[in-house]
Formats: structure tokens, C-alpha cells, sequence
């Protein structure tokens, strides 16, 4: 399954003749289907380029964040700081050496080329025609085939054998400025007639003779809107999730009290923003103590509340997944602070990404000292100045990250190189050193691409019908904690019964089309595998090997419930399997542009099970203790704090994808939280 992935090539070096070059990156065939190679950029064009350089002690790494992580370590919850990470993992003098030399040797004169602060990267100008030759490559403009976004790319570069061992990537390069987006939220009304697709829904190719969804949106309905509210202490059901129906899932007490430097964040991407007016409505339905409270505003390289021309038809694009973060986020820690990092100006809004998150909270990290890529990654100061750009200095290191930090949107792993998304995973892992919980949803459609798609044997992209699994990032790194989605199982009319009684009530999330609208049912006569559609992503990574907390959990998997599709998915049983758990995600109740409406995904469950850490968090800071951190060992060496779900799928391919099944499995994990279990264990450790 390796050769499904980019092909990163090792070790390359020695002169900078064109004969001891060798390919660094190539780029994946899968998305030469959404992007047009153009014109070739004339020779005198500029570029700025950037090399990132590889890191000390990255072997080290692992070990070190075990050792502060693992429950049965004598160092757990002896979280490093700032200065002891960025001392720890700055390039060796070797790196600088060798890059600075082979850059002076081929023409690149000391004057003009530049070391970040930390070292982590090297910056100059060259002509087109220079780094062409420097990098063996051909630079061209590629637009994207939906968007007509136009970036500068190449299809592969070369480097000299003896560098190769020395940098991370080279840009510009093989990537293409992919925004992120939401894990595609979806809203329907109360009787499930769909709202409104989010774009990425609406813009999934179609299966022969199937209609994909994206109806147009339907306001509420006006004759229900007087019940809302009247059922949130009554009704926690297969088609109505509240804030009281997840304490009553998961046993988690209603009055939260805040507790001093117990911090816990949202991220959010401009132009996707909030209105007060919609959470003070949700707040009088669900949360009446909570009227007229805010998150705590941390404006990253221009964020802000986008409310600008938002109407009808486009209200729930723009607020729907913040209004469902932070209402459900809120609703849950009580009085505790929620922290909202608005990510991006407007006109940078196609190119902010996670790095530019990162920036902000690890100063070692910032395109002049860390991980930045400007092929992925937003530029500040703006270069497009204008009144919806950010002019001022690029927040690097401006915010102290929160101990609980949630993110709902994600990329398929295949869309960027496994330089990228290893370089990104080691930031996790350096804030879970610092002892930050870093929360990712792990995506909504079962085992295909968020288009509908899989990936077919030569690694191009196909309809859907068939073909090679696509696992989801950072949902993939072994350094974040990636959270599935469940839904309540038909049939259950009692939860509080249910639950008393020691029952699962949840089961895979897996929801259909029918009539225009969502159902719980499938259709009947309906081929599985072509009418979901959503159900929690997961799988097994093609880039991360397997973290050593997983082993066991991973080989009882393969060993007794392996489902049996040749070469459809990495079933080595050596790499990354997600997602690690999983709260309800579908039918909740939110507000959105003065309207409640319903909404579903594992967008729900991450700021769900985000809040819950929040408040053990806060319960063992009472206590004295720190912050729980990288919680994922201590959870796969104590599964018993967590509900199994052993019902459901998540379909997809032509197949029905993974399957729930006792202790872990690639849908919900190793379950959904039963928290007097897991504040109880986690009370107990140092």
C-alpha cells in the first residue's frame, strides 16, 4: 500500500550536477483531476523560495512524548515548556551547513539567501530559470478545475543525494493551495428535509445513475418553532440531540465551575464565523445561564467575525460549523471560558490552513522559524492589500495554546505530501510534550473521498464504485486524538432507561438519502455502499506507522475481525489505525443565522468529547495536578473508561467498509465516553 502514497525518495546527494540529482517529491496522481497544468512561467519570473530543514532529535521524539504520556511512566504529566521543545528540535549545525553550502556552491550567493531564527527554514528569490535548474524541474501555473484557483507548481523536483537526508520539502513544489475545509457538516428541519449543502457536498461527482444530495435549503419549519425548547429535558431520541441528551449519554454532571488557567479552544477558519444572536438563541433553548456569554476572542493574522452579506441561501456556509462548535462547547463547560481562535483575513481565506494556526500558538513553527509551506499555507503581511486583508505582522507565537484545543476540518491524507503531513504530526506531538489535547474529527464519508471517490491501483481518482480506500489527515497522525461519530440506535425510545440498565444505546454513525431528505433506515432494496451518505471516516493511514500505544489494540483488530478486500485498504497491520473514540454525532439541535435547525457529522462529537476533557482537566486542577495532555495512551491502556460500540459500518468503495465490533475497530474507536469512569482514572493518576 506504500506505493498508494506520494513518493518522498530519500537519500540523495552530492554535487549539484543534474546526473547526482535525485527525485525528493513527486506529486500524487489523484489530483491531477482536479487541477489543469497551463503555461509554463517565463524565465525571468520571481519566486520566492523556501526549504524547510529537517529537525534534531525527530528519532527521539516518540519516546520523549511517551514518556510524559504513558500512565505507567514515572514522568507522566511532566509536560516540557516552550524553550525546552524549540531547544530540543532545532536543525543541527550539520543541516544549516550542508543547505548553505550547496546553495552558495550552485550560484545562490550567502547574501541572498536567509536562516529563520530557529533555523527550521532558509529563504531567497531566484528566477524562474535558477530554480529550475537548482531544483531539476519545470515550473508551471496549474488551475484548479472547480475553483479556477491558480497556483505555481511543479510535477517533481529533484535534489543533490547528499541534501536529500537534510530537508523536509522545497517550495514552491509539488503542492497546491488546497484550503481547508469543514468535515462537511450537513443541516436538515426537524422532519429531515435537507437545508443546505455545505460546497463541498454540493460539488460531489455523481455516481452513474445516482443523484448525489444537494437540494436546495429550506427554512424552518414556522409551525414547529414554538416546540423548541419544551423538549430538552424530555426528549433524547434517534432524530433530537441536545446538550442535556449528551450528559444523559454520558453521565456528565450539568453545573461546570471554572477553574484558572484551564483553557480550552475552537478553531475556526475566515470567512466561517458566528453570530451572538445565534448563540444567545440556542442559549435560551438549552442553556438559559449562558445568555449574553461570548467566547474569548484570539484574532489570528486577521480573523474576525464574518457578517457580511450572509442571507438565506448562504447563512449556513458561513456560520454553520462555528454556531455547532461553540454552542455545544459552551453548552457543556458551563461557566468555564471558551477560547475561539478565528483563523485568517478574508482575502487570504483560500490559503489559511492548520500551519497558520500553529504559527500563532509556537513561535518555532512560524515560516521563518518552522513549518510553514507557501504552496499550502496563507502569507502575512497580505500581499493583496485591500480592505479585507491583514497588513500587520504575522502572529508567530502571539497565543499560548489551550490545554484542550478542537478542530472539525480535515483533508483527505492523499492530498498532501508526506513531507507535509509528517512535519504537521510533529507539531502535535510537540504540543502534547507542552501538555495541550489536540482534538480532529475524523470525517463523514465512511472510507471514500469527501467527493465521493476512491482511488484506483495506478493512484488515480475514480467514481466511487470501487477501488482503494482514502484515509483522512490529520485524523491519520498518531499525535492527535481523531474522533469518530455515533448516533442513537433506532428503536430506542428510553435512553435514561436504556443507559440505566448498562446499555449502548449509540451505534455507528450511518445516515441515507431518501425522498430529498436524511433517514436513519436504509431504503429499502438500497445497495449499502452507494446510498449512505455520511458515516464516520476511518481506516489505516499509507503514510504513519503504527504508534506503540495501538499495537495491541490494532493486532487483536487484524487477528479477529479484518474484513477481507484485497488491496482495497493498508491491512499490514503496521501503520496508524483511526479513530480513537467517539461521541453521537447526528440530529443536534443548533442555531444558525435566528433559525434551529438539526445538523450531523463528526464535527459534532469532536467539541463534544473536547469539552469533556476540558472539564476532567479542570477537576484534576482543583486537585493539583496538570493538564492530561496527549491522552491516547492512557485511553488504549484503559478501554474500560469508554462504551464499546459494536454496531454499524462506515460504507464506501462498493464495500461496507469497516465494521463496529468488540474493543477497537476503524469507526468509533474504542468507543464513546462514559465519564464518572474517566475522570475517575484520570483523577488518579500524578
Amino acid at each position: 500500500m506504500r506505493g498508494l502514497v506520494w513518493l518522498p525518495i530519500g537519500a540523495l546527494l552530492g554535487s549539484s550536477l543534474a546526473s547526482n540529482h535525485v527525485v525528493h517529491e513527486r506529486r500524487h496522481k489523484a489530483i491531477d483531476n482536479r487541477w489543469v497544468k497551463r503555461e509554463q512561467l517565463k524565465r525571468d519570473h520571481v519566486l520566492p523560495i523556501r526549504i524547510g530543514l529537517k529537525q534534531s532529535n525527530l528519532e527521539h521524539a516518540d519516546a520523549w512524548l511517551m514518556d510524559v504520556s504513558d500512565p505507567e511512566s514515572p514522568n507522566f504529566g511532566k509536560h516540557w515548556t516552550a524553550e525546552e521543545v524549540l531547544h530540543a528540535f532545532k536543525p543541527s549545525h550539520e543541516t544549516v551547513q550542508a543547505v548553505h553550502s550547496w546553495l552558495n556552491e550552485s550560484g545562490i550567493h550567502p547574501d541572498r539567501h536567509q536562516f529563520s531564527e530557529g533555523l527550521g527554514w532558509l529563504q531567497f528569490e531566484a528566477s524562474v530559470e535558477e530554480a529550475e535548474s537548482l531544483f531539476q524541474t519545470k515550473y508551471h501555473v496549474f488551475e484548479h478545475k472547480k475553483s479556477a484557483t491558480a497556483h505555481v507548481a511543479c510535477d517533481e523536483y529533484s535534489v543533490p543525494a547528499h541534501i536529500s537526508s537534510h530537508i523536509d520539502f522545497v517550495s514552491p513544489g509539488v503542492h497546491f493551495d488546497t484550503k481547508v475545509r469543514a468535515d462537511d457538516t450537513e443541516y436538515f428541519a426537524a422532519d429531515g428535509t435537507r437545508l443546505k449543502a455545505r460546497n463541498s457536498i454540493s460539488e460531489r461527482k455523481s455516481k452513474p445513475g445516482k443523484k448525489k444530495p444537494g437540494r436546495p435549503w429550506h427554512r424552518f419549519p414556522k409551525a414547529l418553532k414554538h416546540l423548541w425548547g419544551k423538549y430538552d429535558q424530555n426528549v433524547c431520541n434517534t432524530t433530537f440531540v441536545t446538550p442535556a441528551c449528551l450528559r444523559l449519554l454520558y453521565d456528565v454532571p450539568k453545573d461546570v465551575h471554572p477553574v484558572p488557567g484551564n483553557t480550552f479552544g475552537i478553531v475556526e477558519y475566515t470567512p466561517e464565523s458566528y453570530l451572538g444572536s445565534d448563540l444567545d438563541l440556542f442559549f435560551k433553548n438549552y442553556a438559559p445561564d449562558l445568555v449574553g456569554k461570548r467566547p474569548v476572542f484570539d484574532s489570528i493574522d486577521g480573523g474576525f467575525l464574518f457578517d457580511t452579506g450572509i442571507n438565506d441561501t448562504n447563512a449556513f456556509n458561513y456560520l454553520g460549523e462555528p454556531s455547532l462548535d461553540l454552542q455545544y462547547a459552551m453548552a457543556l463547560v458551563d461557566q468555564q471560558d471558551v477560547i475561539l481562535y478565528q483563523v485568517g483575513d478574508l482575502a487570504e481565506s483560500n490559503m489559511t490552513s492548520f500551519n497558520t494556526f500553529l504559527d500563532a500558538i509556537d513561535a518555532s513553527y512560524c515560516t521563518y522559524d518552522g513549518g510553514d509551506d507557501p504552496a499550502f499555507d496563507a502569507v502575512y503581511p497580505d500581499p493583496y492589500p485591500g480592505p479585507n486583508s491583514y497588513q500587520g505582522k504575522q502572529d508567530c507565537g502571539t497565543y499560548a495554546p489551550a490545554k484542550v484545543i478542537s478542530t472539525s476540518y480535515g483533508y483527505n491524507e492523499v492530498e498532501l505530501t508526506p513531507a507535509y503531513e509528517i512535519r504537521q504530526c510533529n507539531e502535535y506531538l510537540k504540543l502534547g510534550l507542552m501538555g495541550s489535547t489536540i482534538v480532529y474529527s475524523s470525517g463523514d464519508f465512511g472510507v471514500e473521498f469527501d467527493g465521493g471517490g476512491c482511488l484506483n491501483p495506478d493512484g488515480t481518482e475514480n467514481n466511487g464504485n470501487s477501488g482503494i480506500f482514502v484515509p483522512t489527515f490529520p485524523a491519520s497522525c498518531p499525535y492527535v486524538l481523531t474522533a469518530g461519530a455515533t448516533q442513537i440506535k433506532n428503536g430506542t425510545y428510553n435512553v435514561d432507561e436504556a443507559i440505566r440498565g448498562n446499555k449502548q444505546v449509540e451505534v455507528v454513525m450511518e445516515l441515507y438519502l431518501e425522498d430529498g431528505g436524511v433517514s436513519n433506515d436504509v431504503p429499502q432494496g438500497a445497495d449499502v455502499s452507494n446510498q449512505v451518505i455520511f458515516s464516520s471516516s476511518g481506516g489505516f493511514s499509507n503514510v504513519f506507522p503504527i504508534p506503540s500505544y495501538q499495537k495491541h489494540a490494532v493486532k487483536d483488530y487484524m487477528k479477529k475481525y479484518a474484513p477481507n478486500y484485497p488491496g482495497q485498504y493498508n491491512n499490514t497491520g503496521m501503520v496508524r489505525g483511526f479513530p480513537d473514540i467517539a461521541a453521537n454525532g447526528a440530529w443536534y439541535s443548533i442555531a444558525v443565522f435566528d433559525e434551529l435547525t438539526l445538523s450531523f457529522g463528526t464535527s459534532c462529537a469532536a467539541p463534544v468529547i473536547s469539552a469533556l476533557l476540558t472539564i476532567i482537566n479542570g477537576e484534576r486542577m482543583k486537585v493539583g495536578k496538570g493538564s492530561i495532555g496527549f491522552i491516547n495512551p492512557v485511553l488504549y491502556a484503559h478501554p474500560h473508561v469508554l462504551k464499546d460500540v459494536v454496531e454499524g459500518q462506515n460504507p464506501g468503495c462498493g464495500t461496507n467498509g469497516f465494521s463496529a465490533v468488540p474493543g477497537w475497530d476503524p469507526t468509533t474507536g474504542l468507543g464513546t465516553p462514559n465519564f464518572p469512569k474517566m475522570l475517575e482514572l484520570f483523577l488518579s493518576l500524578p
